[in-house]
């Protein structure tokens, strides 16, 4: 085991208590937050996130925080008189037209934030269902779907689940009770309960811009109480709402064992189908000269009906009636389930899910997009996915030195991308028509540098081929490549008032751009990657157990206490951050230069030299003034 401070050791205790019991009540966690180790641990995890440069309701950003700011949130929890500040909720507008609200807490509070879900974690994730991947460290929408691919063979039907509005509408008094199965210190509950309840402030502004622009008045704004839902751009948000379905993921479970008939490890053959293959094996043995053909039996006609037989097969259910198996993925609120049986088991799942939710957890599934769909007929859609079962094929092999036609791929699960969809999405960022698909310059992006703008477009390719590396039709995606570079090749012809003709030559057939750098000049080209079907080739990390795996490093290379970089001086000091270190297309000026150098979107300083900093003073300083020099670039 990693040693670390007695703090985070003991946070490690207490995710091995819980993984080797799954009911333990914990307690005396409150003290915890009290510890300056875990919250200056808190602090380096989500130092770095861009949104904590953005001013909550106090106008307040990360900029300036120091351990002095740590010894007054832990007098203010020692004392219980630590709140959290409403989120101001702004409106950001999507590409189809309508909105989306984006909540913004408080930078500052969000180091308690993320203190509870460190802890939080430790006693819940040891014991999450192996079914859910949504907010969990090391699992996503490709872990997800990797077990549909992998275990969910034989599928016939698939439920697809459909909670209406689930962040809005988690009710508090259920996850607090939900909370306090596990968890006995009055303190620690009464926290995360005044989190749910700190409401946020709405202004009815569309936001214009890409990001959005904070003031640190509140005049305009409506405060809203939360009654429930989980709290908008709160850190323990995601937890909270793993830990209150993970109570749905349990009794899933158990559902799959009371639905599930038939002992055997597979699903065994039909009678029916049992003697096709026995027929068909006689017939083979017959053209083989190992069985006598019957009087009037010929070589062709033996040939003849083996064909006949095997499409038969092909339209037979394999399977003996009486087995089934119910299997189970949770993405978030976003569930699905695939059942090997008939399709009242599916029924018969979904009153089930229905009735449980709206009995035990106050949730509603929408009746009209939680469908029941045929695996080989129909597609279901999860995950920006379209899911399916194969009916098989006939391929040819040599059997016995002949050759043979064989049903393959018999149930296997096919993962698409849906082609629609994607190209659908394309049109709404404006990089082709939606009527009929024709590929459009991207006119908001000729401000940039060319060689930005190809930049752009490589990142859009490389995030679709990406997401759907697995996909079965992988080779469709080649009309993502063409719109996108066409695309590209209207944007850059804009760009140089010339013709696409002309941009495309200029690039031997592929839209080019170049980039000066201290090395010389760099090509830059629009990608053309290989859309080679691979649907094993699933984005998965390597997952590390252990908490103080994930958290001590961040504590042991913390700056917080350091002395000032530039002066040395001991007293007082801070963080000094910046948004970016470098952004594509922006230059930077004054001190953030500096900061580029080191590569560093935080250093610690002193109060004269933070002053300095935001005054200009610093501009243009050499990084031989730095005092300490190795501390800043560490």
């Amino acid at each position: 085991m990693v040693k670390c401070h007695k703090g985070l050791a003991r946070i490690e205790k207490i995710r091995e208590i819980n993984k080797s019991k799954t009911n333990w009540v914990n307690k005396n966690l409150y003290k915890l937050l009290l510890d300056r180790e875990l919250l200056i641990t808190a602090y380096e995890s989500i130092k770095s996130k861009q949104g904590n440069m953005t001013q909550g309701v106090d106008g307040k950003t990360l900029d300036g925080f120091s351990l002095g700011v740590i010894d007054n949130i832990i007098a203010k929890l020692d004392d219980e008189s630590f709140n959290f500040s409403p989120a101001r909720r702004v409106l950001i507008p999507k590409a189809n037209g309508k909105t989306r609200p984006l909540g913004i807490a408080p930078p500052v509070e969000k180091v308690v934030q993320k203190a509870i879900e460190i802890i939080l974690t430790a006693i819940y994730e040891p014991s999450f269902s192996t079914h859910s991947h949504g907010f969990r460290p090391e699992r996503g929408c490709h872990t997800a779907l990797k077990e549909i691919k992998d275990t969910w063979t034989g599928t016939v039907w698939f439920v697809e689940g459909d909670i209406k509005s689930y962040f809005d509408e988690i009710n508090h008094h259920k996850l607090i009770e939900i909370l306090r199965k596990r968890i006995n210190d009055e303190r620690f509950l009464n926290l995360i309960w005044k989190s749910l309840r700190a409401g946020y402030l709405v202004t009815s502004e569309v936001q214009t811009k890409c990001k959005p622009q904070m003031r640190s008045s509140t005049k305009g704004l409506q405060f809203r109480a939360t009654s429930e839902g989980t709290p908008q751009g709160s850190i323990i948000s995601p937890i909270l709402a793993n830990i209150y379905l993970h109570e749905f993921d349990t009794k899933v479970a158990e559902w799959c064992m009371e639905l599930r008939q038939g002992e055997s490890k597979n699903a065994p053959q039909s009678k029916i189908y049992r003697k096709m293959v026995d027929r068909t094996s006689r017939l083979r043995m017959k053209l083989d000269g190992k069985v006598k053909m019957m009087r009037g039996e010929t070589r062709s006609s033996v040939l003849e009906e083996l064909s006949k037989l095997k499409t038969e097969m092909l339209n037979t259910k394999s399977s003996e009636d009486g087995w089934v198996r119910v299997k189970y993925v949770r993405y978030a609120d976003d569930w699905i389930v695939g059942i090997n049986g008939d399709k009242k088991v599916a029924t018969e799942f979904k009153r089930r899910a229905t009735k449980w939710l709206a009995d035990h957890l106050d949730l509603t599934l929408s009746p009209e997009k939680t469908q029941i769909t045929h695996a080989v007929k129909g597609n279901a859609k999860f995950l920006g996915t379209t899911i399916c079962t194969s009916k098989g094929f006939l391929k040819k092999r040599i059997a016995n030195g002949k050759p043979t036609m064989m049903r393959t791929g018999v149930g296997s699960i096919h993962l698409k991308a849906p082609m629609d969809e994607v190209i659908r999405k394309l049109a709404e960022k404006g990089f082709c028509r939606m009527a009929d698909k024709r590929p459009t310059a991207k006119r908001e992006w000729l401000v940039h540098k060319e060689w930005e703008i190809v930049e752009r477009y490589n990142s859009v390719l490389r995030g679709i081929l990406n997401y759907y590396s697995f996909a079965y039709n992988r080779s469709e995606l080649q009309s993502v490549h063409y719109i996108l570079k066409f695309s590209l090749a209207h944007t850059l012809a804009n760009r140089r008032r010339t013709s696409i003709s002309k941009v495309l030559k200029a690039g031997k057939g592929s839209p080019t751009a170049y980039k000066e750098t201290k090395e010389g000049t760099k090509v830059i080209k629009f990608e053309a990657p290989s859309f080679k079907v691979n649907t094993k080739d699933f984005k998965i990390g390597i997952r590390l157990d252990s908490v103080a795996y994930t958290y001590f490093n961040k504590r042991s290379r913390s700056k917080l206490g350091s002395h000032c970089v530039i002066c040395r001086e001991t007293e007082g000091v801070v963080m000094h951050h910046i948004r970016h270190v470098r952004k594509m297309g922006e230059k930077v000026k004054g001190f953030n230069r500096l900061m580029a150098v080191l590569n560093r979107k935080q250093i610690p300083v002193c109060p004269e030299c933070h002053h300095s900093i935001h005054t200009g003073k610093y501009d243009g300083m050499p990084l031989s003034s730095f005092a300490d020099y190795a501390l800043a670039s560490a």
